[in-house]
């Protein structure tokens, strides 16, 4: 009999109610997971090891497990189940479908529903106010594409206004996550606000659902320049140009709002 499984990406199972715990428990299980990392939860380890395996196997390696990943993992033909792409009352792969460019459509497909989930989560559900936060991250890492900074990072070395006092703090707190958040102090402001290490583990800035949740508060907080997301765009009001304010004041602001008009068309 053949078995019938869902396509399992990361931020699965952190909401208990998506119901993808038990299926993401066993994709752990079959990836030869330790039983105490056991948790039901698809997050940056898990999709590590599903990339590796697609890669070992000559598969796609995009950290998505659909049918075939499944197969290979099984050792046997699975029937891959339909899945909703809604995400609250937004559906993603309308979103997704939307992008013009395809290298940034394949990294979207991992990070319009996380930032979505975070989104949702974080209690912004005006449509513009989520194209602008969608308008920025395809802006500033093309979605996902670029994670870390291609510079070496060198440059911010000694940036006393970044908080880079020690040797070597340039390269290492260099630019990452959805808006390439930079310099020894804005990693530990992020550390101390998310509970997690990053001046220890600067890389897991890079993490898609850290990368989500700095994003997403650090626009709706103002923790950037001090400008918030409410500031700029509210359900009467949509100030996609002045809105850049609220990352990097004036850069490329007309483009970006070019952006979240024509997400704004899709949400």
């Amino acid at each position: 009999m053949t078995i019938a499984l869902p396509l399992l990406r990361e931020g699965d199972g952190f909401d208990p109610a998506d119901g993808y715990q038990d299926e993401v428990k066993l994709l752990q299980e079959k990836l030869s997971f330790p039983t105490d990392q056991i948790d039901g939860k698809f997050g940056n380890a898990t999709r590590v090891a599903v990339e590796t395996l697609q890669r070992n196997m000559r598969l796609l390696a995009d950290g998505i497990v659909g049918e075939n990943t499944w197969t290979a993992i099984l050792g046997k033909p699975i029937q891959l189940l339909p899945r909703s792409t809604m995400i609250g009352s937004f559906d993603a792969d309308k979103i997704i479908a939307s992008i013009p460019f395809p290298n940034i459509r394949q990294f979207a497909r991992h990070s319009v529903p996380i930032i979505l989930r975070e989104c949702l989560n974080s209690g912004i559900k005006t449509p513009a106010q989520i194209a602008y936060v969608l308008a920025t991250a395809e802006h500033e890492s093309h979605l996902g594409e670029l994670m870390e900074e291609l510079a070496s990072g060198w440059a911010y070395e000694g940036r006393q206004d970044l908080g880079n006092d020690r040797p070597g703090d340039g390269p290492r707190f260099k630019g990452r996550g959805f808006v390439q958040i930079t310099g020894r102090a804005n990693y530990a402001d992020w550390s101390t606000r998310l509970g997690i290490d990053l001046i220890g583990q600067p890389e897991r800035t890079a993490e898609p659902l850290i990368a989500s949740k700095i994003l997403v508060r650090g626009m709706q907080d103002g923790a950037f320049t001090g400008r918030r997301l409410s500031q700029f765009i509210s359900p009467s009001s949509h100030d996609f140009v002045n809105a850049r304010d609220i990352v990097n004041p004036g850069d490329r602001s007309a483009h970006i709002a070019a952006i979240a008009q024509e997400y704004l068309k899709v949400l």
